[in-house]
């Protein structure tokens, strides 16, 4: 038997040329990266950009040095997914992830100063509530007091909003209990 030769290079086809082999190599390589970047991209960025001003009937709420304001929204369907950011002394504050379209429920705590708090634990004052298994008004295993005693915890808390598919800068306010979106 002999070797089957009936085919031969013809000049300026791609299995003649190993420079045409390497870009058309790379070329796919290229569209096979990008299309993958893309469908990747876009099923993480669903979502959009978050964030606002904590405010109690209309004027921001006053924090103290060391103390901390938390804002969580929290995905009333689907998986419940949490998007929490922590606010500035100004009151306003970023979520940090993109936010899916859909309906949250919005909680709000203020925590007292930890620091202060520790020094303080164990002196009682008279006509003061002695520190329990919560703390006055602190979280389980004790703490600081949070200024809202867990009315805008949870499902407890009666703030709602509805995040669209626009950015959105919400304004929420503990005293009138409503969040405002622009």
């Amino acid at each position: 038997m002999t070797a089957r030769t009936s085919w031969k290079r013809r000049p300026g086809t791609l299995e003649s040329d190993p420079v045409m082999q390497r870009r058309t190599v790379f070329s796919l390589l290229g569209l096979t990266g990008l299309a993958l970047c893309t469908l990747l991209s876009a099923g993480c960025s669903a979502g959009v950009p978050v964030n606002g001003t904590v405010v109690e009937n209309g004027a921001p709420v006053p924090l103290k040095d060391g103390e901390t304001l938390s804002v969580a929204l929290v995905q009333e369907s689907g998986d419940n997914r949490v998007f929490a950011a922590t606010a500035d002394k100004d009151g306003s504050f970023r979520v940090a992830e993109r936010v899916p379209p859909g309906k949250y429920r919005v909680t709000v705590a203020q925590m007292g100063d930890v620091g202060e708090w520790m020094k303080n634990k164990d002196k009682h004052v008279p006509g003061a509530p002695k520190p329990g298994p919560k703390g006055p008004g602190g979280p389980a295993g004790g703490g600081p007091p949070e200024r809202f005693k867990g009315e805008f915890s949870g499902t407890k808390s009666p703030l709602t909003v509805e995040i669209g598919s626009k950015p959105a800068t919400l304004t929420v306010d503990v005293g009138k209990k409503n969040v405002a979106v622009q």
